[in-house]
């Protein structure tokens, strides 16, 4: 027998006055997999939900997160900033501290030198008799005029740049020529001798040489570099530390050598 349309109005009456039979016809019409998708379907828009709900509070967690890397970004270029303010006043420092430093140094030196050159006989005495400071100070003309003489202008203002030159007579125990008894003591003086004061005293004690003058180097200070009394040694050269000096005779032998 045929369903008709009438059948299908029929039908549609009867569902409309019993909502009831609707739920059994479904059941009947459909599958069980087409009857669970609204509740899928709802599961899923719950899901969805949930899901943007916890991507909202993810994103701000980020944006808290992004905040926090921003300030301790900020803080941290702060804190280099800083520190690198700090690491220029300690340079300045140390370059303060080095040139104080090195002033002291000099003053300690100049201090030496003064104090070689007022009590030269008590320091030289041990050497020469009859000692005369002619630097600082004035030379006298026989020596000026040998000087200018023999060597250039250039050497000659390289002598008059020792820290200190005296001359004196060898004691009668020396062994040497009566016609070379009198001898100069080219001397440079530092609160450290160094291997710059050996060279320089070597250097300077060489065109007084080359003038005809019996010149002995000498270097003086409170205190030697490391190595500066191997290399005076080596080199002939005399040395006056703290009140104690040795290598005179070696320097004197090695002007007649």
């Amino acid at each position: 027998m045929a369903f008709t349309v009438n059948d299908f109005q029929d039908l549609t009456k009867l569902l409309a006055a019993h909502p009831e039979w609707r739920t059994e016809l479904r059941r009947l019409l459909l599958t069980e997999e087409l009857l669970a998708l609204p509740n899928m379907v709802k599961d899923l828009v719950a899901a969805q939900q949930q899901t943007a709900q916890q991507l909202a509070e993810l994103s701000q967690r980020v944006d808290a997160l992004s905040q926090q890397v921003s300030a301790l970004t900020a803080a941290q270029l702060q804190s280099e900033r800083r520190l690198t303010s700090l690491e220029t006043k300690f340079d300045t420092m140390d370059a303060k501290q080095t040139r104080m430093e090195q002033s002291l140094a000099t003053l300690k030196g100049l201090a030496f030198e003064e104090k070689y050159a007022r009590n030269a006989p008590g320091y030289f005495g041990q050497w020469l008799r009859r000692v005369r400071v002619l630097i600082p100070g004035g030379l006298d003309a026989a020596t000026e005029d040998l000087l200018e003489a023999r060597l250039t202008r250039a050497e000659v203002l390289e002598v008059f740049r020792l820290d200190l030159l005296a001359k004196g007579l060898l004691h009668r125990s020396a062994e040497i020529s009566a016609e070379m008894s009198e001898v100069y003591i080219a001397m440079e003086v530092s609160s450290k001798v160094d291997q710059g004061d050996i060279q320089r005293a070597q250097r300077r004690a060489a065109l007084l040489r080359k003038a005809g003058l019996l010149a002995i180097p000498v270097v003086a200070g409170e205190s030697l570099a490391d190595g500066a009394d191997e290399m005076a040694a080596t080199a002939a050269v005399a040395v006056l530390q703290d009140g104690r000096s040795w290598g005179w005779e070696e320097a004197l032998a090695a002007t007649q050598a």
